[in-house]
């Protein structure tokens, strides 16, 4: 194993956004100073023809999974 890879340290991390009003467009994780280190844009219809949508054009609830590599993160923060 090269050294690289033994110190890539990759986690699951699930996200769950919730907008019970307008609905959501999209959900992501930030981690400060450095941005957004996840993204997920959900299923929106912008032409209203998904019944379960209701008025919204974005779903009440999206849930995305991703891998985030900590290696670049400072130990213990």
């Amino acid at each position: 194993m090269d050294h690289a890879a033994a110190l890539r340290r990759a986690y699951d991390l699930i996200t769950n956004a919730n907008d019970q009003g307008s609905g959501v467009a999209r959900a992501w994780v930030e981690r400060v100073g450095d941005g957004s280190v996840a993204s997920g844009d959900a299923p929106c219809n912008p032409t209203h023809n998904t019944a379960e949508l209701d008025n919204r054009i974005c779903p009440a609830t999206y849930t995305f999974q991703a891998s985030i590599d900590t290696s670049s993160f400072p130990e213990g923060a």
